[in-house]
């Protein structure tokens, strides 16, 4: 069996969209009290299109890792490239999402208002006319105005 490395894998040496390389990441959470090692040098190559499970024990680094992959924490040091990208070129390009293992929905918010916390947030309410035509497209059409409970 012979290994073909992503970049070969596309013929133009460049890595191929969706593929996810760390290299010597490492994470450190600083409390008053001590420093936590939660990641450790840690090296993945992850193929485009392939799957991947990452097992061990509670506390072992995997959300950690996780979350240092999709943006929302920062490795204390090491590198991460998402087809070729940093993970801040990787999001602004909207070449990856990061899906959430328990999403929950606020109960005091409708379904629109649940759909545009994202814009709310991050400011970018000039987007919120896409939101109906997003949820008609995953079934939620006459429910805009609907609660989470009903």
């Amino acid at each position: 069996m012979n290994a073909t490395s992503e970049t070969e894998a596309s013929g133009s040496g460049r890595p191929l969209p969706g593929s996810i390389s760390v290299v010597g990441l490492s994470k450190v959470f600083v409390t008053p009290r001590r420093h936590i090692t939660a990641l450790e040098k840690v090296n993945l190559e992850i193929g485009a299109g392939s799957f991947t499970t990452l097992l061990g024990p509670s506390g072992c680094g995997k959300t950690t890792l996780l979350r240092i992959i999709g943006g929302l924490e920062s490795p204390t040091d090491g590198e991460i490239s998402i087809g070729g990208q940093t993970v801040q070129a990787a999001l602004e390009d909207r070449s990856f999402a990061f899906v959430f293992q328990d999403p929950s929905l606020l109960p005091w918010r409708t379904t629109r208002a649940n759909a545009s916390l994202l814009l709310e947030v991050t400011g970018q309410r000039e987007f919120a006319e896409r939101i109906d035509p997003l949820l008609k497209m995953v079934g939620l059409e006459g429910f805009e105005e609907d609660y989470p409970a009903q």
